[in-house]
């Protein structure tokens, strides 16, 4: 396993295959956000667990890190939104 945050404007974005020995999180925000905004993963106790500045305009998170348990929630924070979020198989 390993750490990946990625933002993207794709359709086509997809979590890792029920397969992966790791959890992921594939969340549509909805909106489009400008370059320069930062998004973290937060875990239920408030830790960070992936953080990253936006290099370009997206409006889709990808994320995984081994940290992540299937079936929890946990909360993406991007610019001054938050989402609550769930993981992927």
């Amino acid at each position: 396993g390993g750490k990946i945050l990625a933002l993207d404007c794709s359709e086509n974005a997809k979590a890792f295959g029920e397969n992966s020995a790791q959890a992921s999180i594939v969340s549509n925000l909805g909106k489009s956000y400008e370059p320069g905004t930062e998004v973290s993963l937060i875990n239920g106790e408030g830790v960070i667990l992936l953080s990253y500045t936006a290099p370009k305009v997206f409006s889709r998170v990808i994320a995984s890190t081994p940290e992540l348990v299937q079936g929890q929630t946990y909360t993406l924070t991007v610019g001054e939104d938050a989402f609550d979020v769930q993981t992927n198989g």
